[in-house]
C-alpha cells in the first residue's frame, strides 16, 4: 500500500495451524523423557532457530533477572543454529547452567508443547511466528516482542503479552506478571485455543484461498 498498490488488490490469508492436533492432552511421559522434568518446576519454552534475529540473548538476560525470585523456573530452548555455542557461553556466563536446557530440534515437540507453562518468543524480526500460533493452539500463553507479525500471532492481554522489541526488563516483567497470576495464565491459554480455532484453522485458510481463486476466475 505504501508503494502505491491499491488496497483493493491485496488479500491477507494467514498461515494456519492444525488445531485438531492439539485436541488431546499433552504427552507428559515424552516431555519428562526429553526434558528430565522435575516435580514442582515451572517451564518456559522457546522454540526457534538459534540465530540472531530470534532474540535468545534477550531471553537469557531476562532469565538471569528471574532466577533469584523463582528458583523453580526452568527455560528449555528448542532449536538448532549457528549461535548455539555463543548462547551456551552466555548461559554459563550468566550463571544459568542449572536453569537453562538446550534441547535441540525435536520433531515430536507438538505432542508435549502443552506441558509448558509459558512459551516465550523473543524474536526482534518475525514474519508471523508459527511457534506462537502452535503454543496458543496447545493452550499455552505466549510472551513475545511486538515485532513483525507477532502482533497478529499474539493477541495482547488476551492470549499473551507483547513487549517492546529488545527490552529485556519488559520481557522479564511480562514473565513475572504471568508467573504470579496462574488464573490469568490459564485464561490466556483458553483464549488462545479458542482464537486459533476461530481465526487460524486450516479449513479457514483453505476456504480463503478458494474464495480468492474463484473471485479472480469470475473477474
Amino acid at each position: 500500500i505504501e508503494d502505491g498498490i491499491s488496497a483493493e488488490r491485496i488479500t491477507v490469508i494467514r498461515s494456519a495451524v492444525d488445531t485438531d492436533g492439539f485436541a488431546t492432552p499433552p504427552d507428559r511421559e515424552s516431555f519428562n523423557a526429553v526434558v528430565g522434568a522435575q516435580e514442582g518446576h515451572r517451564y518456559l519454552f522457546c522454540i526457534a532457530q538459534l540465530i540472531a534475529r530470534k532474540g535468545h540473548t534477550y531471553l537469557l538476560e531476562a532469565m538471569a533477572r528471574l532466577t533469584g525470585r523463582y528458583p523453580d523456573l526452568r527455560l528449555v530452548l528448542f532449536g538448532q543454529g549457528p549461535l548455539e555455542d555463543d548462547l551456551k557461553a552466555q548461559t554459563k556466563r550468566l550463571g544459568l547452567a542449572e536453569q537453562v536446557q538446550f534441547a535441540g530440534f525435536r520433531d515430536d515437540l507438538d505432542s508435549y508443547l502443552g506441558c509448558a507453562h509459558i512459551v516465550v518468543h523473543p524474536a526482534i524480526a518475525e514474519g508471523l511466528g508459527v511457534a506462537a500460533l502452535k503454543a496458543a493452539a496447545a493452550g499455552v500463553p505466549v510472551i513475545a516482542f511486538a515485532a513483525g507479525g507477532l502482533g497478529e500471532a499474539v493477541a495482547h492481554d488476551e492470549t499473551g503479552l507483547l513487549v517492546p522489541p529488545g527490552d529485556t526488563d519488559a520481557l522479564a516483567g511480562a514473565i513475572t506478571a504471568l508467573l504470579d497470576d496462574p488464573d490469568r495464565c490459564r485464561q490466556f491459554g483458553e483464549n488462545g485455543k479458542r482464537r486459533m480455532r476461530q481465526e487460524f484453522a486450516v479449513s479457514s485458510m483453505v476456504d480463503a484461498h478458494l474464495n480468492l481463486y474463484r473471485s479472480l476466475i469470475n473477474e
